[in-house]
Order: structure tokens, then C-alpha cells, then sequence
């Protein structure tokens, strides 16, 4: 079973890719634009727990 800090620095990198993935479109939609704000935010608390482990 993976440790909380591995699970979560996982998590971490697929947020990343996701935001990754949306960033590289030319034209984004309402949907993309709301989903990419989720992600970023996703990423801002994920990346705290992160320091608050270490």
C-alpha cells in the first residue's frame, strides 16, 4: 500500500497533466475555462498538504 506522501504526490502529478492537457488547447470552452479553475485550486490545496507533511 502506498504511504499518504507517495498517494498524494501522485495526485499531485495527475492534477499537473490534467491541467496540462488543457492548457495546451488553442480555444477553450466555459466548461474547460470552470474546469481549469477547479484544477488550479485543486492543485493550491494539494501542494499545502504536501508542505504541511514534510
Amino acid at each position: 500500500m502506498m504511504s499518504d506522501l507517495a498517494a498524494l504526490k501522485e495526485r499531485i502529478a495527475h492534477t499537473h497533466l490534467l491541467l496540462d492537457l488543457i492548457e495546451q488547447r488553442d480555444v477553450l470552452t466555459p466548461e474547460e475555462v470552470e474546469e481549469r479553475l477547479v484544477l488550479k485550486e485543486r492543485l493550491r490545496h494539494q501542494q499545502r498538504a504536501l508542505e504541511e507533511i514534510r
